[in-house]
């Protein structure tokens, strides 16, 4: 199924973001051989998923989840990727979009960290836009339907790119089974959607998300 979550990354701004709540997609979107559901949040309908060997690895801190009774020390950190789920018994069930305001006004900044006095502190600070960033910002204007696309200048690359990005969805639809492929309509409607304007940062993301699909499939 897919649901609604908001996903937080190192360096990053915290973003609204459709996932499929399969075990093995969560893994692939955390980059983890497995992961880790806790309970950290006041509102228990609602989980923090993150790699369960994120220590181990040295993963890098990512935002401070709680903190100490001054307010101030740092009691339990996010660390690498991680993703705020709702959940109904332990099933992941889709956030609605005030519910996901919440969050993403809370961890919306990333975050650094220090020690003080033995007490590990942390402040917001406000990332640099990349081009990346502004192609997130028009696809989310996409979405909004606030967004006029104004003519993509043709060149070789973009023709590469889009060539490249429908082989591999081909390729990947021709191989997955069809209860498979039914639940990934969604996915892939709203992911047409936006290459029709012909998006750089949509073919790229196209092009991983048939490689994920892919290697899913072939387990």
């Amino acid at each position: 199924m897919i649901i609604n979550c908001v996903c937080l990354e190192p360096g990053k701004k915290a973003e609204k973001k459709q996932i499929c709540d399969d075990s093995m997609i969560l893994k692939l979107e955390l980059n983890a051989f497995s992961f880790e559901m806790t309970y950290p949040f006041p509102d228990k309908r609602f989980a923090l998923v993150q790699n369960e060997h994120r220590v181990a690895e040295g993963l890098p801190f990512n935002r401070a989840i709680s903190y100490c009774d001054d307010g101030e020390t740092v009691r339990e950190v996010a660390m690498g990727k991680a993703l705020i789920v709702k959940t109904n018994e332990n099933s992941m069930i889709s956030m609605s979009d005030d519910e996901a305001g919440i969050y993403l006004d809370k961890f919306l900044f990333p975050e650094k960290f220090f020690v003080e006095d033995g007490k590990l502190n942390v402040y917001k600070y406000k990332p640099k836009e990349t081009r990346e960033d502004q192609d997130c910002k028009i696809i989310g204007e996409i979405w909004e339907g606030k967004y006029n696309p104004q003519d993509i200048p043709n060149s070789e690359e973009y023709a590469k790119r889009k060539q490249i990005f429908n082989k591999a969805l081909q390729e990947m639809l021709c191989i997955l089974p069809e209860s498979m492929s039914e639940r990934f309509d969604e996915v892939l409607s709203s992911l047409s959607a936006v290459i029709s304007h012909e998006k750089r940062m949509a073919y790229e993301k196209g092009i991983e998300f048939a490689k994920e699909m892919f290697y899913w499939a072939t387990q």
